[in-house]
């Protein structure tokens, strides 16, 4: 008889509410949030197509980049992120683009 044992580590934390985890949003387009940037940096970690056909990019450190088959967007901490560091991209089915930061938090950049 073979006995598999799991262990739990970290299972008992507390989960933030969810003002605290749904940390920051940004409302997109709006033209006063993000720069127009030439090319996305260096260290990008990961890349996210929306049901939009629009290409989204986590960096290690210099934010969120978002291209639209034209034009390339940068997002980070001055503009409404928790963290320059991106671990991971998801999309509900109204469009809304969920982030998982550096800090540990979520942020929901809604498109209009």
């Amino acid at each position: 008889m073979l006995i598999f044992g799991t262990s739990c580590h970290g299972q008992n934390q507390k989960m933030p509410s969810p003002e605290t985890f749904l940390k920051s949003w940004i409302a997109l387009p709006d033209t006063s949030i993000g720069e127009v940037v030439q090319e996305p940096g260096n260290n990008l970690m990961l890349v996210y197509q929306d049901q939009k056909d629009n290409y989204w990019f986590g960096s290690w450190g210099e934010g969120l980049y978002k291209y639209d088959g034209t034009t390339i967007m940068r997002y980070t901490t001055e503009d409404g992120l928790g963290h320059n560091r991106i671990d991971q991209i998801l999309e509900d089915k109204t469009g809304n683009i969920y982030l998982k930061t550096g800090d540990g938090y979520a942020s929901v950049i809604k498109l209009r």
